[in-house]
């Protein structure tokens, strides 16, 4: 299926300006998955949460890609990458998505970016492909079920009920006010919303994102096996139990 109006080429709507990186295209299980590969030296891979893309980390890639080789996927369904047919955005498949990208482009050594819903994504890759994850840099996010936390049971069961679904697929709820209120230090140009809004410019694009809400609370069983090897991932690592 085709990536924009063409099959692996980069829409005309992505500005140049605030994304001055080549995209590129590689296919993993027969989803279309954009990425950037940016510079030289050990490989990080940044990996994006809900309801982002690759273009979250542009200006840390801008920086650190004169000592490093920064690479940042965007899931299937999201950004400028395509799901294939029978795809169901779970956060189970973004994970194997995520394994199959790392050995499409044969990474080693890599040093894991993760935060929001690439927690969990990210550390289940992880824990699948131990001799390509070497060390992960883990911020706002989490990785075991939130059994009894009313804030996001309460989040979970509103945003990925129907009217939060509805919210999400016709109004583009999530971009229009997570995005903004997740810029706490700045706030957001109208140039930089209009790249995340332009990702998810139709309701079938916006489907993707609706999901992610519920598996909160209906991902229980993914993120009880996450949790439940944490203590692999500290070892490989050297430290405590989490």
């Amino acid at each position: 299926m085709p990536v924009g109006d063409v099959y692996g080429v980069r829409p005309a709507w992505v500005d140049d300006t605030l994304f001055p990186f080549t995209s590129r295209f590689v296919d993993v299980d027969g989803n279309v998955v954009h990425y950037v590969d940016e510079g030289d030296g050990p490989t990080i891979v940044f990996l994006h949460g809900n309801p982002t893309w690759s273009f979250v980390y542009r200006d840390v890639i801008a920086a650190l890609r004169n000592r490093y080789r920064c690479i940042a996927p965007d899931y299937p369904g999201f950004g400028l990458s395509q799901a294939r047919t029978g795809y169901g955005s779970l956060p189970e498949e973004h994970a194997q998505a995520v394994v199959g990208f790392l050995d499409a482009l044969a990474l080693d050594d890599v040093t894991l970016v993760v935060q929001d819903w690439g927690g969990p994504i990210g550390m289940w890759a992880a824990l699948e492909r131990p001799a390509r994850v070497s060390r992960m840099v883990i911020g706002n996010t989490w990785a075991w079920p939130v059994n009894g936390d009313r804030h996001f049971e309460m989040f979970s069961a509103l945003m990925g009920g129907p009217p939060g679904r509805w919210l999400i697929e016709r109004a583009n709820l999530l971009v229009r006010v997570m995005i903004p209120t997740g810029h706490r230090l700045r706030k957001v140009t109208s140039a930089e919303l209009a790249q995340y809004r332009a990702a998810l410019d139709t309701r079938e694009r916006r489907r993707a994102s609706a999901i992610f809400p519920r598996q909160i609370i209906a991902g229980k069983a993914f993120l009880t096996g996450i949790a439940a090897r944490l203590g692999e991932l500290a070892a490989r690592t050297g430290n405590a139990e989490p």
